[in-house]
């Protein structure tokens, strides 16, 4: 009778009492299943990053939002493209120009520059991350153009004056292509 398997400690109507088992089950599914996925679904940046978001199974970046230094709840699927947010150096050591009276002078040349945050979006269209071989080539364009409106003795008499010739012309260079380079 029923009343018999209630003081018996088994449960009414064919119900099975709750055993050890099934708590362990609910855990190891929580601890292999579950927290896995909460972790994976996380992705950050360091303090010196950029990041569009990427979708890792097909590519596809979502441009809306250009992510700074974080962890971000983004889901399984999805990563960061990193753009550097920090100083960028480049350097150019015994760059060869020809100055105003056609004779080869060489040169050491170093440039620093930064990516803007507002034209990642930008920049990762026109270049995706092949941006600093477009650098050095637009700073040895700039250099070149700009070495042969200059004697050779001034680069031995007013080097300052020349370098900061230089830098302007890299300067209006870089930015004149509205490639989010600072």
């Amino acid at each position: 009778s029923v009343r018999r398997s209630r003081l018996r400690g088994a449960a009414p109507h064919g119900l099975r009492r709750a055993d050890g088992r099934g708590q362990l089950m609910s855990i190891l599914f929580f601890a292999f299943v579950i927290a896995p996925m909460i972790a994976g679904s996380f992705a950050g940046i360091e303090y010196n990053e950029f990041g569009l978001l990427k979708r890792k199974s097909t590519g596809k970046l979502k441009r809306d939002k250009v992510y700074t230094a974080g962890n971000y709840g983004v889901g399984m699927d999805m990563t960061f493209k990193i753009f550097p947010s920090d100083v960028q150096f480049e350097y150019l050591p015994e760059l060869s120009l020809f100055s105003g009276d056609k004779l080869e002078t060489i040169v050491n040349f170093g440039v620093e520059y930064h990516l803007v945050q507002d034209h990642v979006q930008d920049l990762h269209d026109r270049y995706e991350l092949a941006y600093a071989n477009v650098v050095r080539s637009k700073v040895i364009d700039s250099i070149k153009n700009s070495a042969v409106g200059f004697e050779t003795p001034m680069y031995f008499q007013n080097r300052t004056y020349l370098e900061e010739r230089f830098k302007e012309n890299v300067q209006a260079r870089i930015a004149n292509e509205n490639t989010g380079f600072g």
